[in-house]
Order: structure tokens, then C-alpha cells, then sequence
């Protein structure tokens, strides 16, 4: 779920998640600050700590062919899981890429 609610695209960049690991911790009532897109208030929600790789990657040109993406190591990410009105679960990490990054990488051949 994690890769499904944050991987995306637009016209000048794709964000992709590889290799996640994911802890989860006990259902729980979710408190006042947890604001999601259409999240039902009236469902648990779940906790979590994530590990991934996260490629961002921006248009292939004629020079960068094969390198056109950034690669960040996101560790001890926490995150959250929780129901929309619509009974789908989504989840989704809070935290923002690290500093460390490996540019010029070619973008992941499976997701």
C-alpha cells in the first residue's frame, strides 16, 4: 500500500518506491491530528515504520538516457495506514527524503 498511495508521476518528474520493508504496530483510535485524504474517522489506523529505496526520476533527454534519476535510501520512515470513505486502505510515510542523495541513476526495470 505504501507504493500505491506514494508512487506518482506528473509531467516533470516519477516518484518511485523500491525495495520497502515495513514495521507495523497495533490498530489503533485514530487521534485529532491524523488528517489524511478522506480518511473515516470512525476506522483504526495503523502505524508503521518504513525502509525503501525512492528513485525521482525527470524526463530522458538524448544525454541522460539510462541516468535520469536521483536515488535516496529512506530509513526509519514513519508512516501511517488508514481507511477512506470509500473502504480502501491507504498509507502513506511523513517523512521528507533524506539529504543523501545518488544522482544520475537509471530508473528501477520492476515495480
Amino acid at each position: 500500500l505504501i507504493q500505491c498511495t506514494m508512487d506518482y508521476e506528473t509531467p516533470q518528474q516519477m516518484k518511485l518506491h523500491q525495495d520497502i520493508t515495513v514495521s507495523l504496530y497495533a490498530p489503533r483510535k485514530p487521534h485529532n491530528d491524523d488528517q489524511y485524504n478522506r480518511m473515516d474517522s470512525t476506522a483504526l489506523v495503523v502505524d508503521l515504520v518504513a525502509n525503501a529505496t525512492v528513485y525521482l526520476c525527470g524526463p530522458v533527454f538524448s544525454y541522460n538516457t539510462g541516468s535520469n534519476c536521483d536515488r535516496y535510501a529512506l530509513q526509519n520512515a514513519r508512516g501511517i495506514c488508514w481507511r477512506n470513505f470509500e473502504g480502501a486502505y491507504r498509507c502513506q510515510t511523513m517523512a521528507p527524503l533524506p539529504p543523501n542523495v545518488t544522482r544520475n541513476q537509471p530508473a528501477p526495470t520492476t515495480f
